[in-house]
């Protein structure tokens, strides 16, 4: 997946130049079974989200989706992600969804409470010029890569941490 290679090259970077505090949480996946080059498995539990961790003291938690398509399904949420989302924004976290559209090349920060917005107004779906007026009411962000192979991703958070607070 290649938004989820340019979070994790992202993350090494912040990491390594103790930025911020981030990891991928996996799936807890009991092996049943493994034969030659098939391994056999199964979830004991839903995931929540994909990533975890600490920016300027506050807590993180976001998901990542990418389409192929012109337009992203809101239903690609799952209720149990959606509702972590949710339950992290209650507690002052920090929580959001980094979504990204093969066709134009194009990643965005939504932020929780824009999320929360979209499925309370039935929403079934957004494209990237509904994205590009969200952005122009100040209500997502484009991620950029703002040095090779690395997202803009603190930058952003920290706006939102600010504009919280």
């Amino acid at each position: 997946m290649y938004i989820e290679q340019l979070i994790e090259k992202t993350i090494d970077y912040y990491i390594s130049n103790n930025i911020c505090f981030i990891e991928k949480r996996y799936l807890p996946i009991k092996i049943i079974e493994r034969s030659q080059n098939i391994i056999k498995g199964k979830l004991l539990a839903k995931s929540y989200v994909d990533y975890y961790g600490l920016i300027e003291s506050k807590y993180v938690t976001f998901e990542s989706k990418q389409t192929e398509k012109e337009k992203f399904l809101l239903s690609q949420i799952k209720e149990h992600q959606f509702k972590h989302l949710r339950d992290i924004n209650k507690l002052k976290g920090i929580s959001f969804l980094i979504l990204h559209f093969y066709c134009e090349d194009k990643s965005f920060l939504i932020p929780y409470f824009t999320l929360e917005k979209w499925f309370s107004n039935n929403i079934k779906s957004v494209s990237i010029s509904f994205l590009n007026n969200e952005i122009k009411n100040h209500s997502i962000f484009q991620l950029e890569i703002v040095f090779p192979g690395i997202l803009n991703i603190f930058e952003i958070v920290k706006k939102i941490i600010d504009k919280k607070n």
